[in-house]
């Protein structure tokens, strides 16, 4: 987006950040991975570093939980 939502102070310390419109993540896995018996645990530990990211959006957004 060319500018920050409408709600938010052009000069919030997250401006640049507000203008996107998505956040993507990737994880690149082998077939080994996929097949692993823990790929369960692998993929939770990926989740749980991500929670940083979503709670500071939700955040920015106004939204809890």
């Amino acid at each position: 987006m060319k500018r920050i939502p409408r709600g938010f102070d052009e000069n919030h310390p997250a401006a640049k950040w507000l203008k996107l419109q998505s956040f993507t993540s990737g994880l690149s896995l082998t077939d080994a991975d996929v097949t692993r018996a823990k790929l369960g645990s692998l993929l939770a530990r990926e989740y749980q570093a991500l929670m940083p990211l979503v709670r500071w959006i939700n955040g920015a957004f106004g939204l809890s939980g």
